[in-house]
């Protein structure tokens, strides 16, 4: 079905990544978690309670490695059952609009039962177009009324990521003598400052580890700290401390040439880009009342 070019490749890029971005042991808690629960035994029927879930958080706080969990989650659980999936980027060609979602989803269901191909082929045949200009926003408002709704809290993510500053702290000596030398408690710096973004103590961990001496860690400490709970500020900070040293030149990936790196103030998905990290998200640039998402469905098979 080349007619369709879905970005196939692009979609299972980044759930190969966000699956081998898991830490070992994380997530048991939304694979318990009720909404989840409920969601998976809901009925097929349109009115069905859970049928439709909204999972939402903050920048950072897991959604892309949640949602790659419960894909393979759902696959084991269900072989012959129908786990699309797509994973949104921000006006990035290709996993951007709305008719990007459509054109995956239906490859994926084409590719496990044949009537769906068949379904598309008749399609096709009446010239069935979706707009380029059909917004993401739209297409969720219209097709999947938010039945449930499921904010991601601090305490979800809490034991997680004691879990991860334990391992990594463990398995570095560098930061296991600075938060002895500077009697800092790691697990008490994080769960403070955190606020349970996990992806927030993974970069603070990678600069902490950077640190030379005990002045220059308790220095990070606290700059971090002016960054708490916020991942544009911590991106802020992080570029305000890169060494001329060190590293003299950033690659500007906006205009694709080298530039001395600014300590103006830049959105977090540009701070992001310069530090060599994109911010990934299934479905989550689908924005409601200002929250990032992850949408679990289900459908029936007609």
């Amino acid at each position: 079905m080349q007619w369709l070019c879905p970005p196939y490749w692009t979609v299972e890029s980044y759930l190969h990544s966000f699956r081998h971005q898991r830490a070992n042991g994380t997530l048991k808690w939304a694979r318990d978690m009720p909404a989840f629960r409920d969601w998976r035994l809901s009925g097929l029927e349109k009115e069905s309670p859970n049928r439709v879930t909204w999972i939402n958080g903050t920048l950072g706080v897991g959604k892309s490695i949640m949602a790659a969990y419960f894909i393979d989650l759902l696959k084991c659980q269900y072989p012959n059952a129908i786990v699309a999936y797509f994973f949104c980027r921000s006006k990035e060609a290709g996993v951007f609009t709305a008719r990007d979602i459509l054109r995956a989803l239906a490859y994926q269901c084409m590719e496990k039962v044949g009537a769906a191909g068949e379904a598309l082929k008749e399609l096709k045949s009446q010239g069935f177009q979706i707009s380029d200009n059909l917004g993401i926003g739209y297409l969720f408002e219209m097709l999947l009324p938010s039945t449930f709704n499921k904010p991601i809290q601090k305490e979800d993510t809490e034991a997680d990521i004691d879990t991860y500053v334990m391992d990594t702290v463990h398995s570095s000596s560098t930061l296991q003598m600075l938060f002895q030398a500077t009697c800092k408690d790691a697990l008490q710096y994080f769960r403070e400052k955190g606020c349970g973004i996990f992806l927030w103590v993974v970069l603070v961990l990678q600069q902490l580890e950077r640190a030379r001496t005990k002045s220059t860690f308790l220095k990070y400490l606290d700059g971090f700290s002016a960054a708490t709970g916020s991942m544009e500020d911590l991106y802020f900070a992080i570029l305000s401390k890169v060494e001329e040293e060190d590293k003299p030149w950033v690659l500007d990936t906006s205009l694709g040439h080298l530039r001395k790196p600014s300590t103006r103030r830049r959105p977090a998905r540009h701070c992001a880009n310069l530090l060599g990290r994109k911010i990934c998200g299934p479905l989550r640039k689908v924005s409601r009342n200002g929250m990032w998402l992850v949408c679990l469905v289900k459908v029936e098979w007609a």
